[in-house]
């Protein structure tokens, strides 16, 4: 075995080592294709939906910086590489890598135009991105049906759907169908291998979908599965497991989205998410500049300051392993 080789099987023992007994099993379940998972999804009734899902999903610290928004000139621009909408094999050209075509098949600029000022040009332009997505990658299949961008598609789109009433009803049904498929294949595909972060967008999509839906198993199993994955990946301290600033405010912002949403769909955000809340909130208080912008520690990226910062002299996150000084 070559010496490149055998680092990255190194690489894969050491990983082996701290994996549960469950993240094994559901690392083996994943090397079903796509269209086994999808089977049966489709159906021949796509439920009623109501739209509960307005303004969720806004990705407030993209992870490649600020992007001028697709409907401008037609281009996405994401993790330094950009491809206009008009381009040949735009939704599976590998060119720019794996990440750059999950943020493609994700569309969390959908989310972010839905919540903010619409037109008719932009609405016009988002059908047509959509249409196309669906004429192309409706048959399940990796990268665009890996659980992580159907997740953030799933919610989306489900923004979209909820705020965007310029959309022309054919285009409405046929993403609504196409959203109630992917919810239920995703709900048998969650990421219990990966976990972290990943595990809690997953649920988000499907609280997202069944709250959208008005179907309560779904979005039971979402929330379950946001309450279970809550318990084990907030730290003492109010830290998320992966000590990473970037994704600790990612899932505070998942958090926030969840909390809405059910607030609408259910009159209430539940007891247990809104300390989970409060706890995260101070956490990211504790990890603030004095300029209100987090520290950028493991796999972190700039982002926009988003509060006031702690203010004590010395906070000490000893579940997390970071200590706060100030002066």
């Amino acid at each position: 075995m070559s010496p490149p080789k055998l680092a990255r099987a190194g690489l894969y023992l050491d990983a082996a080592r701290s994996l549960r007994p469950e993240q094994i099993a559901w690392r083996a379940r994943r090397a079903l294709p796509p269209r086994l998972l999808a089977a049966g999804t489709a159906a021949r009734r796509v439920p009623a939906w109501s739209p509960v899902a307005v303004g969720i999903g806004v990705d407030r610290a993209p992870q490649g910086g600020p992007a001028p928004s697709p409907e401008i000139d037609g281009t996405f621009a994401a993790m330094g590489s950009s491809r206009s909408f008009d381009s040949e094999s735009f939704w599976t050209d590998a060119v720019d890598g794996e990440l750059f075509l999950f943020h493609l098949h994700g569309f969390s600029g959908l989310a972010t135009y839905a919540a903010g000022a619409r037109s008719a040009g932009g609405d016009a332009f988002w059908a047509q991105v959509v249409e196309s997505w669906i004429a192309s990658e409706s048959r399940p299949r990796m990268p665009s049906w890996h659980p992580y961008p159907t997740s953030v598609r799933v919610i989306s789109w489900a923004a979209g759907l909820s705020a965007i009433e310029g959309w022309p009803e054919g285009t409405r049904s046929r993403i609504a169908a196409e959203l109630w498929r992917q919810a239920r294949y995703l709900s048998r595909c969650v990421e219990r291998d990966i976990g972290g972060n990943h595990l809690i967008k997953n649920a988000l999509a499907l609280a997202a979908a069944g709250s959208l839906f008005g179907d309560a198993g779904l979005r039971d199993r979402g929330i379950g599965l946001l309450r279970l994955e809550l318990d084990r990946q907030l730290l003492a301290d109010g830290g998320h497991e992966e000590r990473s600033t970037s994704y600790h405010r990612l899932v505070r912002h998942d958090l926030e989205d969840a909390a809405a949403l059910l607030a609408r769909a259910q009159g209430a955000a539940p007891a247990w998410l809104e300390r989970a809340l409060e706890r995260a909130g101070a956490w990211e208080a504790a990890m603030r500049g004095p300029d209100g912008t987090l520290a950028l520690l493991n796999d972190s990226w700039e982002g926009p300051s988003e509060g006031a910062p702690a203010t004590e002299p010395v906070t000490p996150l000893a579940a997390s392993g970071y200590t706060v000084l100030r002066h």
